[in-house]
Parts: C-alpha cells; sequence; structure tokens
C-alpha cells in the first residue's frame, strides 16, 4: 500500500489508532467522542478498529467510542480481561455494547462475565454456542483450517480468503451499496481500510486468533437468564433472514426474551455494506428510546 488516500490520512489524525500492551501483547484501538456515555464497538472477523469509521463517526457525536482490533487473542476469557484493562486505562466503569458476527459472540462472554458493567448490548448478526448453522458454516471449516494452517502459506490463504470472503458472506451482486456507504469518501476509505486488513492483519497469528476464539466460545460457553438475573440492561438483536454464517434458530428468544430485534432481508452477513443507513437508524433508536419498539424473535 504505497499511496495512502486524503480521507484516510484525515480519519487516522482525528482517529489514531492507540497501542497498550496487556498480557504480553499489544492491542490496537480507536479511542473517540466526548460523550458522557461509553460504547465499545466489537469488530466482526474480517474487520479493524478502523475499518467501522463509519459507525465510529455517528456514534462520536453522543458517545464515547472505543473500538479495537481483534488479534492475537486466543480465548474468550483473555478477551474479557484485556477489555477489562482497556476500560481500567481508559477510566471507564460501564458501557453499552456493539459486538458484530465474532464480536457479537464476544460481547455476549462479556455480557455474563462482566453484566454489572453493561448498560445495553447490541448483537448484531451472531448467534449462541448452540447454533446448528454456526456448527456448519464456521466451526466445522475452522477445524480443518486448524489443521493445515501450519502447511500453508501466508500467501496462499491470502488468495483463497480474498476470492471467496464475499461468497462465503453472502455477497450479492444485484444489490445495491447503502447510499452512505457509497459516497465516494466512504468508498475509498472502505477499500483502502479492505486492502489494509488483507496486508496487514490477514496472517496466521489472526487465523489462529478466529480458529481458538470459536472453538472456545462453541465448545465451553454456556448461557442462561439465571446468570443476568437483577441485570436491567436492554438487548438488540440485528439479524438477517439468510445469513449463510450466524442464525439464531430460536436461542436468542430464550435467552433475551425481552429484546428488541430488527430483520434485514436478502442482505446475508453484510448488512453493514448493503443497509448501513438503516442499521444506523435502528442503533439509534435503540439507544436513545426508552420504549423500544419489539419484534417477535423467532420460536
Amino acid at each position: 500500500m504505497k499511496t495512502i488516500p486524503r480521507s484516510v490520512v484525515s480519519f487516522y489524525k482525528t482517529h489514531p489508532i492507540k497501542r497498550f500492551k496487556v498480557f504480553g501483547k499489544q492491542i490496537e484501538y480507536i479511542r473517540a467522542g466526548k460523550g458522557r456515555k461509553t460504547i465499545l464497538i466489537i469488530p466482526g472477523g474480517g474487520q479493524t478498529a478502523q475499518s467501522n469509521f463509519a459507525l465510529i463517526e455517528a456514534l462520536e457525536q453522543k458517545f464515547r467510542v472505543i473500538a479495537l482490533t481483534i488479534y492475537d487473542i486466543h480465548s474468550v476469557d483473555e478477551f474479557c480481561l484485556i477489555i477489562n484493562a482497556l476500560l481500567k486505562l481508559e477510566k471507564i466503569y460501564k458501557v453499552h455494547l456493539y459486538g458484530l458476527s465474532i464480536g457479537g459472540l464476544l460481547a455476549q462472554s462479556y455480557l455474563w462475565r462482566n453484566y454489572k458493567r453493561v448498560e445495553s448490548i447490541i448483537i448484531s448478526h451472531a448467534c449462541t454456542p448452540e447454533s446448528k448453522t454456526y456448527k456448519n458454516k464456521i466451526i466445522r471449516p475452522l477445524k480443518m483450517l486448524g489443521m493445515v494452517l501450519p502447511l500453508t502459506s501466508n500467501r496462499l490463504i491470502q488468495y483463497f480468503a480474498k476470492s471467496s470472503a464475499g461468497k462465503i458472506q453472502g455477497w450479492n451482486k444485484n444489490m445495491p451499496i447503502d447510499e452512505t456507504m457509497s459516497k465516494p469518501r466512504n468508498k475509498e476509505l472502505t477499500n483502502y481500510f479492505v486492502k489494509e486488513f488483507y496486508e496487514k492483519y490477514f496472517t496466521k497469528i489472526l487465523l489462529k486468533s478466529w480458529v481458538s476464539i470459536h472453538t472456545d466460545f462453541y465448545r465451553n460457553e454456556k448461557f442462561t437468564m439465571s446468570d443476568l438475573h437483577g441485570w436491567s440492561g436492554k438487548v438488540l438483536i440485528l439479524r438477517t433472514d439468510n445469513d449463510p454464517l450466524m442464525q439464531d434458530e430460536g436461542y436468542f428468544a430464550k435467552l433475551y426474551p425481552e429484546a428488541q430485534v430488527h430483520t434485514f432481508y436478502d442482505t446475508g452477513h453484510l448488512t453493514f455494506y448493503y443497509q448501513y443507513t438503516k442499521m444506523l437508524k435502528v442503533i439509534n433508536q435503540f439507544l436513545f428510546s426508552h420504549t423500544p419498539r419489539r419484534e417477535q424473535l423467532d420460536k
């Protein structure tokens, strides 16, 4: 990546990547906004802190925003301890959580361990450990990946990922990109951060993190309503009717019976790109409304 576009330089100038060391690892994150309340953005597997630029810029107007990059983290417990270390560093106690995909899994795990610190949670395109779709489309392929990873080069892995990522996530060439994300500046930022992700972050270290976190979540996480007894926070579930990777399959209804739910249609695992504007509107209504509208979860 030789030439850095002006839009990227400008974004990094106002949203510099911060780093802190914990458990012998260097964690990257972005801190923005000066709101009284904090929202913690936990990205999806193919994202970084900076690739969530649109969400950061939208929420920093009223929140303090913390967005981190998941890298070189190998268990759910380790992730939760890292989050607590980061919040301690930033002198933050209570947070609103937003987690997409693997971030949605980790957000739930953090809630169950630290519910007194969580004011609300937004679970986007995620599931519980019991999801059969999750087992078939993520756990089984990652088990195979874990076996061949030591024998595979980074270059081959990157080639395969670039050529198949869209298909795996349900890319729909007939679906127009969201009006906000398709603006020239935002397209430029998106394209740059995608390239940056593959060139800088998409390594065996990241893939080992995916394998370890997903395996740990699937095998060891056990969520029950009784464990959240006394928690008065709100839950928003963002889902899609044709997500090829994660479906709640009725389990969310048992864990979060009072959740607000919004279903998007025909956007696969990529609603962020197809209907970002609508998604942001739903998120804002949830965060700022005391009486959120509810949609019945699938039984």
